[in-house]
């Protein structure tokens, strides 16, 4: 089991902070879908791991982003059909247990960032791994992957 600190309230792309180390950090792609509905997206994202220096407690959180809701049909979608059912822009996750980090591919549970719905929808996730490091990722790293 993790803890949970106001840590989690930053960005995972956040530079290391004092007390802590970082262990790793995992990209994610895959389906999700608000436990409430039928319709699904396609989803990809970032997971962390980090702990604290002084307690050994480690804190791993993400969240992925809608591969779908950023393409022209699903804007004009949304702008057409306000009221039509659109999948979230994305779903967070919190206090993720240790065996997820240690899996190629797996079911996770979060909450949608939607803004209709202040609290969020829960969601489930099927994730598979698709790039492991035992660092953040620079911004030089980032451009070479989306660049193939």
């Amino acid at each position: 089991m993790t803890s949970c600190s106001n840590d989690d309230a930053r960005p995972v792309s956040e530079p290391k902070l004092p007390g802590h180390e970082f262990i790793e950090w995992v990209a994610v792609g895959g389906t999700c879908q608000e436990d409430h509905a039928t319709q699904g997206g396609h989803y990809a994202g970032e997971l962390v791991h980090w702990r604290d220096m002084a307690t050994g407690i480690s804190t791993r959180y993400g969240s992925v982003e809608s591969l779908d809701a950023t393409s022209v049909e699903a804007m004009t979608d949304e702008v057409q059909h306000p009221n039509r059912y659109h999948p979230p822009f994305s779903v967070d996750f919190r206090d993720i247990a240790a065996s997820y980090f240690q899996s190629q591919a797996f079911v996770l549970h979060g909450v949608t960032d939607d803004l209709k719905h202040v609290a969020g929808y829960a969601a489930t996730c099927n994730l598979s791994v698709t790039r492991r490091l035992d660092h953040l990722p620079s911004d030089k790293e980032r451009k070479e992957w989306t660049a193939h």
